[in-house]
This record gives structure tokens, C-alpha cells and sequence, in this order.
């Protein structure tokens, strides 16, 4: 599904990620292993198109995908979670996800400046969706809490549901469990898992 062949990111003499090769099949859970600084983040960020490699080719289900834009690569099915937490702090956890489904709607900014029928039908089945997932990811009771307002752990989880709503094929997962205790890490262990089981996801 993702290969990424003698992939390599130089920023002036600073080399972040020298000759990566590897290769993630369907339906895998992959973990890439290394220390702070080793270039893990900075593969993410070729891989979701938010940076170019400076050599090497990634493809995703067969095509070369280096250089697309990241909303580009969020339709081909590529979805990400950030090291750093990155959610809309004053906006409720339903809003958060909402916002990650917009990437799949089909209504013009016309029809959504006047409301249209199609576009009201559309965001109601957007809020749908959303709340489905905050469900799956344990976070259905806190809907309309403020992102910014919830335990750490449930904001790595809101960051999961928001990704989950581009519709991916590929979740790229980076440090998830950075900062959780042990209780919080073994229930994203089991979400991972069902993410694979349930929805058929790939992950790294």
C-alpha cells in the first residue's frame, strides 16, 4: 500500500532522514522505531506532502505521490495524527471531527452561503458521522465539550476521530501514546487494534 524507496531529507548540510526504505502492506500495523530526532516526524511529513524529500520516491497503491499538496493526499486516503496535538481548542470535540469531514462534502460555498436544502442535508449528515465517531473512539459524552478542556489522552483520541473522518485508507500515527499512563496507553492499544479489525485500516 505505502512504499517509501531510498527516501532522504536534507535541510541545508543538516541530513533529517538518510536512504528510507521500507514498505507497509494492506491491512498492517507498522511501527517505525527511533530515537528523538531520528527522523520519524520528518517521514511523516513527506509521506502527508506537508514536505518534500530532497531523493527518493514514495508511492501510495501503486502511484508516486511525492510533491501533491496534503489536502491532495487526505483524498487519496492518507490521514495523519500530529506528535504535537493539533485541535481547534475553543471548538467542541463534535466540531473538531465535523471540520476533518469537510475534506469529503460535495457542496459548493454558494450553496453554503445560502443554505441550501442539499447543504443542509449534507451537514446534518456530517454531525452524523462525526458523532458516530467520537462513539468509536469513547468520546460520544463529551461532544460538546471545548477540545482544549479535555484530559490529554481523550484529546489524542479526539485527534484519531478527527483523522478517521477524512475517510482514510492509511492512518499514519505518530507518537500516539506520548504523554498517557499506562491505562490510557492500553485503551489505545485495544482502539488501534479494532481500527485494523473492524475498519479495515492500515497503520503506522
Amino acid at each position: 500500500m505505502l512504499e517509501c524507496d531510498h527516501v532522504s531529507v536534507a535541510f541545508g548540510g543538516l541530513v533529517a532522514v538518510d536512504d528510507v526504505s521500507f514498505a507497509v502492506a494492506e491491512g498492517e500495523i507498522v511501527g517505525l522505531i527511533g530515537p528523538n530526532g531520528a527522523g520519524k516526524t520528518t517521514l511523516f511529513n513527506v509521506v502527508t506532502g506537508f514536505l518534500r524529500a530532497t531523493s527518493g520516491r514514495v508511492r501510495f497503491r501503486g502511484d508516486a505521490i511525492g510533491g501533491e499538496r496534503p489536502d491532495r493526499i487526505t483524498v487519496r486516503g492518507i490521514a495523519r495524527t500530529f506528535q504535537n496535538i493539533r485541535l481547534f481548542r475553543e471548538m467542541s470535540a463534535l466540531e473538531n471531527v465535523v471540520i476533518g469531514r469537510h475534506i469529503r462534502t460535495r457542496a459548493t460555498l454558494l450553496e453554503a452561503v445560502l443554505a441550501a436544502p442539499a447543504h443542509r442535508l449534507e451537514e446534518a449528515r456530517v454531525r452524523l458521522r462525526a458523532r458516530e465517531l467520537l462513539d468509536l473512539v469513547g468520546l460520544g459524552p463529551r461532544a460538546h465539550e471545548p477540545a482544549g478542556s479535555l484530559p490529554y489522552g481523550d484529546q489524542r483520541r479526539l485527534e484519531i476521530a478527527r483523522a478517521l473522518a477524512t475517510e482514510p485508507r492509511l492512518l499514519l500515527l505518530d507518537e500516539p501514546a506520548a504523554g498517557m499512563n499506562p491505562a490510557e496507553t492500553r485503551a489505545l492499544t485495544a482502539l488501534i487494534g479494532s481500527l485494523r479489525r473492524d475498519a479495515g485500516l492500515t497503520i503506522l
